[in-house]
C-alpha cells in the first residue's frame, strides 16, 4: 500500500525546524546534547522555539504571528515590521519604536516564519501547521502567551489598521502632488494594507466591539475629516500610483462621504449612526458620483438599501455614468444571469479574443491573426470588411452539421453606455442583432458594458 505523500509534509517541516535549531548551536558538544533531546512532534517543536524567544521580544513575536495568521493577503517584511509597533493609544507615530532592521523579525520568530525575498520581500508562516498550533487548545494550555483566539486576533488587527489611519501623520488630508504622495507611501509601508483591508477585518467581528466602533466612527465622522480624505485617496490610489504616477491627478477624490463608503462596505451600524447624526442621505460620495444608495445597490447590501430608502434616499438620482440605483440593481440581476457564461470555455475548446484601442477599428489583420472558438469579443468598432470576415469565422466555429452549437457570444464595450451607439458605428446597423442573430439562430448573443452590466440581450 502506498502511503499518502501529504503525511510527509509535517515530517519535512519537523526536520527543517531541527536543522534550523542545530544550526544556531556553536559547538559539537552542544549539537550532540541537542540530538539526544529532540522534540517528538511539531507542537513540541514549535513550543520549544517560542520558549526560547527573549522576554523583551515576546510581544513582538506574538504580534507578528497574529498578523501573519490572519492577514487578508501576504505581507511584506516591511509591512509586518510596521504592523507590530502600532500603539493604539498614540495619535502620533514614534519612529523610535521601529526595529533597527525589519530583518530582526526573522531572527525573533525563527523557523516559524519564512522570508521570500524574490516575492517583494514577502514573509509568511513557515507551514499551515504553525497557525493550527497557535489556535490549538494544547497551545492555550501549555504556552498561553502565544495562543491566538480568532475574534481577538481580528479585533487586534482591526484596531491596528484604524489606529494607523487615524495618526496625525495623515491629518493633512489628501496629498496634492506626486512628491507628497510618494513620500507618504514610502514613509508608511502599512498604509496600503490598512487602507484596503480594515473593513474586512472589522466585518469579521460581530457584534462590533465598542472600542472598535469608536475608531470606525472617528475615521468616518460626518464632518469628513482630513484623515478620512487621506484614507479614501489611498484606497483608490493603490496599486496604480507606483506604476503610473503620471496619473496622480485622477486619484485626488472628487466626491467622498462617509455614508457612501459605510454603505459600500456593508457597515450597517455605522450607516445607522451616520443617519442619526444628520448626514444628507442623497449627497454624492463615490468616485463616479454615486450616492450611498448607489453603493448599497452595487454591493448588494439590501438591508442598508432599505435603511437608506426609509431615510429619504432618492432612487432616481444618477451618477456620472447616468446610472441610478435601480439600474445598478438590474445590472446585479443580469450578472447573475451571466454566470452561465463562466461555463462557456468548458463547452468550447479554445478561445478567440479580439480587441482594439479606444476609438479605433478592429482591422482585418486582427481577425486573421486569431483562430479558435469564441468566448468573449472585446470590440470597439469594426469595419465592413472585417465584419464579413467575423461573420464567416463565427459560422465556421459555431455551426456544426447545419445547426449552430449551444454557446454564448458576449460583446464587451467600454466607451459607450449605449449599445446602439457602440455597435452601430461605421456599420450603421446594430450588427450583433441584425446580422449575427440571423447567422447564428441557436446562439445567445449579448452585449455588455465594461464587462459587467448586461445592457442588451439578443436571443437569435
Amino acid at each position: 500500500m502506498t502511503e499518502d505523500p501529504q503525511i510527509y509534509v509535517p515530517r519535512f517541516q519537523w526536520v527543517k525546524c531541527q536543522l534550523d535549531e542545530l544550526a544556531e548551536l556553536r559547538t559539537i558538544k552542544e549539537m550532540r546534547q541537542a540530538l539526544k533531546s529532540l522534540p517528538t512532534d511539531l507542537h513540541e517543536t514549535y513550543q520549544r522555539i517560542l520558549s526560547r524567544v527573549n522576554r523583551q521580544d515576546t510581544d513582538l513575536a506574538r504580534k507578528a504571528l497574529t498578523w501573519l495568521a490572519f492577514s487578508r493577503r501576504v505581507l511584506s517584511l516591511d509591512e509586518l515590521a510596521e504592523a507590530i509597533i502600532i500603539d493604539p493609544d498614540a495619535t502620533a507615530f514614534d519612529d523610535e519604536l521601529r526595529l533597527r532592521s525589519p530583518q530582526e523579525l526573522l531572527h525573533i520568530c525563527g523557523s516559524l516564519i519564512t522570508y521570500v525575498e524574490e516575492d517583494r520581500g514577502a514573509v509568511i508562516l513557515a507551514h499551515t501547521s504553525v497557525k493550527d498550533f497557535l489556535l490549538s487548545d494544547r497551545t492555550k494550555a501549555t504556552i498561553p502567551t502565544f495562543y491566538l483566539e480568532q475574534r481577538h486576533s481580528e479585533l487586534e488587527i482591526s484596531i491596528g489598521c484604524l489606529s494607523y489611519l487615524l495618526l496625525e501623520s495623515f491629518a493633512d488630508g489628501a496629498c496634492k502632488s506626486v512628491a507628497s504622495m510618494s513620500k507618504r507611501v514610502a514613509e508608511f509601508p502599512l498604509l496600503d494594507y490598512a487602507s484596503v483591508f480594515w473593513p474586512q477585518h472589522v466585518l469579521s467581528i460581530s457584534p462590533m466591539d465598542e472600542n472598535l466602533f469608536s475608531l470606525v466612527t472617528q475615521l468616518m465622522h460626518p464632518s469628513v475629516t482630513p484623515n478620512f480624505a487621506a484614507w479614501v485617496q489611498n484606497l483608490i490610489l493603490h496599486p496604480s500610483f507606483r506604476n503610473h504616477p503620471e496619473h496622480f491627478n485622477g486619484y485626488i477624490p472628487r466626491t467622498f462621504t462617509p455614508l457612501y463608503y459605510a454603505s459600500s462596505y456593508g457597515l450597517r451600524d455605522v450607516v445607522s449612526w451616520l443617519l442619526a447624526e444628520g448626514v444628507r442621505v442623497n449627497d454624492r460620495g463615490g468616485f463616479f458620483g454615486g450616492t450611498a444608495l448607489h453603493a448599497a445597490a452595487w454591493r448588494g447590501h439590501w438591508d442598508i438599501y432599505n435603511i437608506l430608502v426609509k431615510a429619504g434616499a432618492d432612487e432616481s438620482l444618477t451618477d456620472f455614468n447616468s446610472a441610478d440605483p435601480t439600474h445598478l440593481i438590474s445590472i446585479l440581476k443580469a450578472r447573475e444571469n451571466l454566470r452561465s457564461v463562466s461555463t462557456l470555455n468548458s463547452r468550447l475548446s479554445t478561445t478567440l479574443s479580439i480587441s482594439a484601442p479606444k476609438g479605433k477599428s478592429v482591422s482585418d489583420h486582427d481577425l486573421r491573426s486569431h483562430h479558435g472558438m469564441v468566448s468573449f469579443l472585446a470590440l470597439r468598432t469594426i469595419s465592413g470588411c472585417a465584419l464579413t470576415m467575423l461573420r464567416t469565422h463565427l459560422q465556421k466555429i459555431l455551426v456544426q452539421g447545419g445547426r449552430s452549437v449551444t454557446a454564448d457570444v458576449i460583446f464587451i464595450h467600454g466607451a459607450e453606455s449605449d449599445p446602439q451607439r457602440a455597435w452601430s458605428k461605421d456599420i450603421h446597423s446594430l450588427w450583433p442583432q441584425d446580422y449575427l442573430a440571423v447567422d447564428l439562430p441557436d446562439v445567445r448573443i449579448a452585449t455588455v458594458y465594461r464587462s459587467f452590466p448586461l445592457i442588451l440581450f439578443f436571443d437569435g
